[in-house]
């Protein structure tokens, strides 16, 4: 092809061409259909707004559902835990410093005994974790360790004897 065959095909294209008339008042007509466009425009971005806002305050009430304070009866509970805790470490760091072979066999016994309530103890919170709304379990856990603080007490006060015993005879 040449370019006189090229200029020609173009100016047949261009005569075959046909203009759309456009109607009277095309520009009335343009601006009516933004305008519309606009509206929905704006009516969508209302309701993304307001979809979001309400994301937004399910999320937070959701949030504050999860971060609720523990009940008092709970937060009583750790505190009386951690204070027996407190008192059985306290007490078995002071039977471990006892050095003579009877009182060892003593405190190797209670370690045992204490192994055993301490077990028992873990099986309770297990219990207790996978089932909080029981008061019985808190009431249960506090009197395990009750009963470890007891025979520590116990323990300490056969030991003061068997030492006064030993100082008696020499």
């Amino acid at each position: 092809m040449t370019d006189n065959d090229l200029k020609i095909l173009f100016k047949k294209w261009q005569e075959a061409e046909t203009k759309i008339p456009l109607p009277p008042h095309h520009d009335h007509l343009f601006a009516q259909r933004l305008k519309r466009r606009f509206k929905t425009k704006r009516v969508s971005r209302f309701m993304l707004r307001a979809a979001s806002l309400l994301v937004l305050v399910s999320l937070g009430s959701f949030a504050v559902y999860l971060t609720q304070l523990p009940d008092q009866e709970v937060v009583q509970f750790q505190k009386a835990e951690q204070h027996f805790f407190q008192l059985i470490e306290t007490q078995m760091e002071a039977l471990e410093t006892q050095g003579s072979p009877q009182m060892k066999k003593i405190v190797s016994h209670s370690q045992k005994q204490l192994q055993k309530m301490q077990q028992d103890y873990t099986a309770l919170y297990q219990q207790w974790e996978q089932n909080p709304t029981q008061p019985q379990l808190i009431a249960a856990l506090l009197e395990n360790l009750r009963l470890q603080n007891a025979l520590l007490i116990e323990i300490q006060n056969k030991i003061t004897q068997i030492q006064k015993a030993n100082y008696e005879i020499l």
